[in-house]
């Protein structure tokens, strides 16, 4: 008799729960509109691939704010960029850190810089690229993100008072693959990057 009344307990609370938990929420058309055109993502690949089309998608989303704007163009540039902000970070070049990164990552580049010149170090960074894609872009309401990733065979070295490494001596390469946020305001020049990280292989 126990066994009926449990299970029959237990029906109710299954249909009960499917009743209250098992129905689609219905999402407002209006939400949708907003997010399809203010929030709008895409994906694409790097300059070397043979899908067209997705880069012409690419182009014509952004010349629309930026006319301007070349893809391959903006690949061999970013690659540019890289390459200058690694090496004013090893030179301390502050100048060169200002104009290229956004305000928070600039701060954290100068305490990076300072812990280092206040343990008297010196760091040396070799950068060989090996192929630079852009993953994603982003068209938001006052400007426009691209998240572009560099795969790199980097070599970088902290060297004492005396030009000696000690994490790296034998100064070997490594592969990693970087992972960098471009911001542009649609009324500005140039693009700033915003975020970066790193993965190694």
């Amino acid at each position: 008799m126990i066994t009926i009344i449990l299970a029959v307990l237990s029906l109710l609370i299954f249909f009960y729960l499917f009743q209250r938990l098992g129905k689609t929420k219905n999402v407002p058309y209006i939400e949708l509109v907003i997010k399809e055109h203010i929030i709008k993502r895409f994906e694409s690949v790097d300059s070397s691939s043979d899908l067209n089309d997705t880069h012409s998608s690419d182009e014509i989303l952004l010349k629309q704010k930026f006319p301007d704007f070349v893809l391959a163009d903006f690949l061999n540039e970013s690659e540019i960029v890289f390459d200058s902000i690694f090496q004013a970070f090893a030179a301390a070049d502050c100048d060169v850190l200002k104009i290229n990164l956004s305000s928070p990552l600039y701060n954290g580049f100068i305490e990076q810089i300072q812990k280092r010149n206040d343990l008297n170090l010196k760091q040396e960074i070799l950068i060989k690229h090996i192929k630079t894609t852009l993953n994603k872009a982003q068209m938001l309401v006052t400007k426009a993100k691209l998240f572009v990733s560099f795969e790199v065979s980097q070599m970088s070295a902290i060297l004492n008072s005396d030009n000696v490494s000690f994490d790296n001596p034998k100064k070997i390469y490594r592969s990693v693959v970087h992972s960098w946020i471009f911001e542009r305001k649609y009324e500005a020049e140039k693009w700033i990057l915003a975020k970066t990280s790193c993965v190694e292989l």
